[in-house]
């Protein structure tokens, strides 16, 4: 909350000023110290203030030094990844559609003679499957049926 004194000084001070000023473009200056970029981590010690306590030593040892940092440095904080971003993916994975498509439609089964192969046969369209299972709904509920009697 502001107090009520520094609203009443920031009104007085623009009923001061013309109004063409007031809505004049105000143009930024350009900073031109180098800002020097580190990530952030609670545990270093402020890098600000190293550097503050280095740059003279920096400047009167070495005179190309003193031209690049003629203006200052700045230290700007990356933040570092959080939790969430570390586990989970923002983005998708790209679809990747299948190239060429399959040469055999329906069910095969395989040159194994695996368990689940050894209780079925090759379909080869989808009709034949759909007959296929419309005759094991069939056998299903008579079975149960059947179990209903017991």
């Amino acid at each position: 909350q502001y107090s009520e004194r520094s609203i009443n000084c920031a009104f007085e001070k623009l009923r001061s000023i013309d109004r063409d000023l007031a809505l004049k473009r105000v143009e930024k200056s350009h900073n031109e110290k180098i800002t020097a970029v580190f990530p952030f981590d609670p545990r270093m010690p402020s890098i600000s203030s190293v550097i503050k306590r280095h740059v003279k030593l920096m400047r009167d040892s070495d005179s190309h030094l003193n031209r690049v940092f003629q203006n200052g440095i700045q230290v700007a904080y990356t933040r570092s990844k959080n939790l969430r971003e570390i586990l989970c993916r923002a983005k998708l994975y790209p679809i990747q559609n299948r190239t060429t498509p399959r040469s055999r439609f329906g069910w095969y089964t395989c040159d194994k003679k695996c368990v689940i192969c050894s209780h079925s046969h090759n379909l080869k369209s989808i009709k034949q499957i759909s007959i296929e299972l419309n005759r094991m709904s069939k056998y299903m509920s008579s079975f149960q049926r059947q179990a209903r009697m017991f």
